[in-house]
């Protein structure tokens, strides 16, 4: 069996400042066999729409968003100021309920949303998928997936989602679907590397498991695993040419994509002290949350990344502080990124970045376990089932 191994671990218009330790060429294993990385054909090859990407600095989990934004500040902390901004959207300081979405039964695990298509998907525990018509509000489908959805992920015509032990997916546009075995215990997170045509999934059982899609089969197929967490992988972001995963082992562990570094674990990011339940891309930046409730921001610096920035910084710790179950980011009328983070108190907070200046709070009657952004818009989605649309307005 091929393997990486590392040796230490109608409303449509989407801490403390601990340093990370190790170099890109530091401790981990490598990927034996199956070409991984190889920068060979991808799955957008047959038939994919590769165009369906929204325009964003972020890219966070549940949103798939993808782009270099469109420019806009330096950040303060010493990164190289490429500028990147991030969706189009109102001010949400002021964010306003549009609409609640009413069907789900059980926790609201995934969202994604389809700007081509003017539709909302939600993943539930409840076994379903839903697909809002975002011109009307309704749900215009709803697809049973044999039992409780803990994420999912849409790329393309694809809809990925992970469903216990397996990877379910659909062509949505052949209607066809298949699964993906292989994992030992709840798949909790999941990830595309649309260039090299690698999809990824990480679990409870500690290990990521690597997918390529092969084209005479029109299937995808095991390339791997990465393996060198000691607990449950919570959640996956691409940054780049890189994986980043964050787990329960209170690290992030930066593993490469292509090249020579391809299936290697070429960093561990050290200084949470709870899991890691968030990692969101945005520039050349990774932004994680924890279970305590500490961000942190991390940058390159040399041939490493490092955390340039932790909130709530030391000396200015709230009394009382809640964890963090999702991150996803917006942007406010002036470009100015924002992000978006669910806390166990029920509430959603907003962070301008880079200075994370405290922008308001959205408080709910229940926990938020998923958020994904729109234009001019975002969607919640709680542990009730219910879903919510918010306009960004001034």
């Amino acid at each position: 069996m091929s393997r990486m191994e590392t040796g230490d671990g109608g409303f449509y218009s989407r801490g403390r400042g601990s340093r990370g330790r190790g170099s890109y060429r530091g401790r981990g294993g490598q990927y034996h066999n199956n070409n991984y990385g190889s920068g060979g054909g991808n799955f957008y090859g047959t038939g994919v729409d590769n165009n369906n990407r929204n325009n964003s600095g972020f890219n966070s989990y549940g949103n798939r968003g993808r782009g270099r934004g469109r420019g806009g500040r330096n950040t303060s902390w010493g990164s190289r100021g490429r500028g990147g901004g991030a969706p189009s959207g109102g001010k949400p300081g002021a964010a306003k309920e549009l609409t609640q979405l009413v069907g789900h039964r059980q926790t609201v695990a995934g969202l994604a949303v389809l700007t081509e298509q003017e539709q909302l998907l939600s993943a539930s525990h409840d076994g379903s998928v839903r697909i809002w018509d975002c011109a009307t509000g309704k749900c215009a489908h709803e697809l049973p997936v044999g039992g409780q959805a803990q994420c999912m992920l849409v790329e393309g015509d694809y809809l990925f989602v992970g469903v216990g032990v397996s990877v379910k997916y659909w062509n949505m546009s052949t209607n066809t679907q298949a699964e993906l075995t292989g994992h030992t215990d709840t798949v909790n997170a999941l990830a595309v590397h649309a260039e090299s045509g690698m999809l990824f999934s990480a679990s409870k059982d500690s290990s990521i498991r690597a997918w390529k899609f092969d084209a005479q089969s029109n299937a995808f197929q095991f390339a791997g695993q990465c393996l060198g967490h000691i607990g449950s992988v919570q959640c996956l972001e691409i940054l780049g040419n890189l994986l980043c995963s964050g787990s329960a082992d209170n690290t992030i562990k930066v593993w490469g994509l292509v090249g020579d570094i391809a299936g290697t674990c070429i960093q561990t990011l050290e200084g949470h002290s709870h899991m890691v339940t968030g990692l969101v891309s945005w520039q050349d930046h990774l932004i994680s949350c924890d279970f305590n409730g500490f961000l942190k921001v991390w940058g390159t610096q040399g041939q490493s990344m490092q955390c340039m920035h932790s909130h709530p910084e030391e000396g200015h710790m709230p009394k009382k502080m809640s964890g963090c179950l999702a991150m996803t980011g917006i942007a406010d009328n002036a470009q100015n990124p924002v992000l978006l983070v669910a806390y166990l108190d029920k509430s959603i907070k907003l962070w301008e970045l880079p200075t994370f200046k405290y922008r308001g709070a959205l408080y709910q009657q229940a926990m938020i376990r998923s958020l994904v952004a729109g234009p001019g818009m975002f969607f919640t989605g709680d542990e009730n089932g219910l879903i919510k649309v918010w306009n960004c307005t001034d």
